[in-house]
């Protein structure tokens, strides 16, 4: 883990900032307002005892008992002082937030933003979630369209920026999906858009494959009949091709396939 970013000096002036925006009207990141009582509802002590009831929890479920919940860093603690609302996010965000300094640093000063657009759009979604989920609408506000497949390949691709860097380099996206208007549509065609393209290339020989291609899909998506044929189809030319449902069937899929080392027949 990095070295500690938030101590208490750190954590006084940010609030001192936070009482003077409060006090001109200014709203948090969350829409809210801020949350300056450090000492009651957010204290260290109360946020481990959620976690560890939540690893309690998933231990219980899995049937290990000795499940230990992961610590809790100085950076997650600021964010959470400084009235970031955990309370609806997965724990994979959730962990993300406390072992990445510069998206924890991001959620508690909206001018230090991550250089990756990666962390940047796990940046958005920890502020507002239902950017995943998708919300209806209410007297005040449109309703949300969620966008769960996008963010599988942005934590995918901010996975493999953290721990296979020189994959990462190799791996792109292919942009072919999407509600886009007629014009851009028809423009993007012209280009050499094809239906059922899938949503990932990785431009790496491996075994006796040429690349991979992956679609990616929810846990309940389901592949068009144009994504299917042209996954076959690409297959028979020698590419590794397949699609996953969820983050970690897609996770397991592109590791899978940077260990292939032999040929197989």
């Amino acid at each position: 883990m990095s070295s500690i970013r938030f101590d208490k000096s750190f954590l006084a002036e940010q609030l001192k900032k936070r009482e003077k925006w409060a006090k001109k009207g200014h709203k948090a990141g969350h829409g809210g307002s801020y949350n300056l009582d450090i000492a009651t509802s957010i204290s260290k002590e109360n946020t481990i005892q959620v976690l560890e009831r939540r690893a309690a929890k998933q231990g219980k479920n899995s049937g290990n008992n000795s499940v230990t919940p992961f610590p809790i860093s100085s950076n997650y603690l600021a964010a959470l002082r400084m009235g970031i609302d955990v309370t609806d996010l997965p724990e994979w965000l959730i962990e993300i937030i406390n072992n990445d300094d510069e998206i924890a640093l991001a959620l508690t000063a909206k001018n230090n933003l991550p250089d990756s657009p990666h962390k940047q759009a796990l940046v958005s979604l920890a502020n507002d979630y239902s950017l995943y989920t998708g919300r209806p609408a209410t007297a005040t506000a449109k309703a949300v369209k969620g966008s769960p497949e996008h963010y599988i390949q942005v934590r995918l691709f901010y996975e493999l920026e953290r721990h296979y860097p020189y994959e990462y380099y190799f791996t792109k996206s292919v942009p072919n999906g999407g509600l886009r208007a007629k014009k851009t549509r028809f423009t993007m065609q012209a280009e050499g858009q094809k239906k059922g393209a899938h949503d990932i290339d990785v431009d790496l020989a491996r075994g006796k494959y040429h690349g991979m291609k992956l679609e990616v899909k929810t846990e309940t998506g389901v592949l068009s009949k144009d994504q299917s044929e042209r996954l076959e189809r690409l297959n028979a030319e020698g590419y590794y091709c397949v699609h996953g449902k969820g983050y970690d069937e897609c996770w397991h899929q592109l590791v899978a396939y940077f260990f292939i080392t032999k040929i197989r027949q």
